[in-house]
């Protein structure tokens, strides 16, 4: 392990790092995530603790984190289920390192170079307090997990290779690194889509922010109908709930794809398979129809992307 004595963040000591992980009835992958940052990595940082809040867990998850032989691993179990964002700001709450990290707990680091990538600008440049990991979704299982990751990889692909795209990216998907002068400060309100709160909350406060494409994680894409619908609710009422914090032109520029590049995505879709786009169009569509719930804290899990 690398624990050079030298880095641009803080001169006089080793970086510390805190990994915060959110979790609510996470029992299929929880001992996977927390395996694989305790394998990770680390060069000119040191991880203090791994942080796990389980939110009112009604499965497993605790006794899977108590399973764990190793020190770094701490737990918070809430008594009853208070939202992501109440467990988010407990772990910053209770960080005292340089650095916080979060990862969700239904994605895993792709490799042990994960911390190492993403922590690497803030390392280098003390001027970038944020740090948005990538992501990448793993074979599905069934049929209907097919045509979401044929769309979803189109997408990704297509944002991550347009700069002004890449630079409005924000995902918990990809894990986040957050610098002490950020977590300090920022508390998610309630009822708020996270990820798009925090790099919002970032711009409008003058942080630099950078997306890192070399740190990934993967996850699962949604493997039925029923997930598909909670995803595209959830997405689609998380832009109205944005509007009481941030003005509507900050928020369209975060999810604002131009003409050409939707044109871009379809045709490459359509021509890469015809049949899974008609049938994704048609899921689209019915999903659009449905759409009717306020933004909440307390949304129905998606019970496919649990196990990767």
């Amino acid at each position: 392990m690398g624990k050079g004595r030298f880095n641009e963040m803080n001169q006089d000591h080793i970086t510390t790092v805190t990994i915060g992980v959110p979790a609510y009835n996470e029992e299929a992958n929880i001992k996977n995530v927390l395996l694989s940052i305790l394998a990770q990595k680390q060069e000119n940082f040191a991880v203090e603790k791994i942080l796990v809040v389980s939110d009112g867990s009604t499965d497993r998850t605790v006794e899977a984190v108590k399973a764990i032989n190793s020190r770094l691993v701490q737990l918070i179990a809430n008594s009853e289920r208070r939202g992501q964002n109440f467990s988010q700001n407990l772990i910053f709450l209770q960080s005292r390192s340089d650095i916080v990290v979060l990862l969700e707990a239904d994605t895993l680091p792709a490799g042990k170079d994960f911390l190492v990538n993403l922590l690497k600008p803030l390392l280098a440049n003390r001027n970038i307090a944020h740090a948005q990991g990538n992501f990448e979704s793993v074979a599905p299982q069934t049929y209907f997990g097919t045509i979401i990751k044929v769309q979803s990889d189109i997408y990704d692909w297509f944002s991550i290779n347009d700069p002004e795209v890449r630079s409005r990216l924000c995902s918990g998907r990809g894990g986040r690194a957050f610098t002490k002068k950020i977590y300090d400060q920022l508390r998610w309100p309630a009822a708020v889509p996270e990820d798009t709160y925090a790099l919002l909350w970032c711009r409008q406060n003058g942080f630099e922010t950078v997306f890192v494409p070399s740190a990934k994680c993967i996850y699962h894409c949604v493997e039925s109908y029923t997930d598909f619908l909670k995803v595209r609710e959830k997405e689609k009422s998380g832009v109205w709930s944005l509007r009481r914090y941030f003005p509507e032109g900050d928020i369209r520029a975060i999810y604002y794809r131009s003409f050409w590049m939707n044109l871009r995505m379809t045709l490459t879709f359509l021509a890469s398979d015809p049949i899974k786009f008609f049938l994704y169009s048609f899921l689209k569509f019915r999903a659009s129809i449905k759409l009717s719930r306020d933004f909440n804290d307390f949304w129905p899990t998606s019970e496919t992307t649990k196990r990767i």
